[in-house]
């Protein structure tokens, strides 16, 4: 059998050409606190709209957290939001994640950067079959554009999220690393 080359975790890509996954430290806390209970992102994060004690927070951060990175501004340590791969099962092959960005930086392609660094950290460490990542319907048009051909909608539970006087479905979408294998090339570029 001809020997493989086994990619070491210093080789697996962390930089793009705008942002850099970096690993959390508490001193990353302060800001992913006020990211997670701003009025503008809240709402579509972890807590939905509750403004944890930070106390409770910083336990909550870690909480059935398999990997997480803080976003940062590449060549820099701005930071710009977070990435989380939660409530794994490895035995079966599937982990849910999550991306929560600054709002100044939303819109601009840089989450989808971010996405595409963690996917390929993901799929690269561990032997996952499915990324899952849970929409609520007034996020979904964010994801829309990408469902059939980056993502498959696997479930949805009509009017499941309230917000903003009204029921909201929420999606569960799954990226399938068949899929990924697939498509993976037209990722944006990125570095080791």
């Amino acid at each position: 059998m001809p020997e493989q080359h086994v990619r070491q975790p210093s080789e697996i890509p962390t930089v793009g050409r705008r942002v850099a996954l970096i690993p959390v430290v508490p001193a990353h806390y302060p800001f992913l606190y006020q990211l997670q209970v701003d009025p503008s992102t809240n709402f579509r994060w972890r807590f939905r709209g509750a403004t944890p004690r930070p106390d409770a927070f910083e336990s909550a951060l870690w909480e059935g957290v398999l990997a997480q990175f803080a976003i940062v501004r590449r060549n820099s340590t701005e930071l710009l939001g977070l990435v989380v791969a939660y409530g794994a099962d490895l035995r079966n092959g599937h982990v849910h994640v999550g991306l929560i960005l600054a709002p100044a930086y939303q819109g601009l392609g840089w989450p989808i950067e971010a996405a595409t660094l963690f996917a390929i950290y993901l799929f690269t460490v561990w032997p996952l079959r499915k990324l899952y990542a849970d929409v609520a319907g007034y996020n979904y048009a964010v994801f829309h554009s990408g469902v059939g051909r980056y993502f498959r909608e696997e479930g949805r539970l009509e009017q499941h999220e309230f917000h903003d006087g009204s029921y909201w479905d929420l999606h569960l979408l799954a990226l399938m690393r068949e899929d990924w294998d697939k498509f993976r090339p037209e990722a944006p570029d990125v570095h080791a």
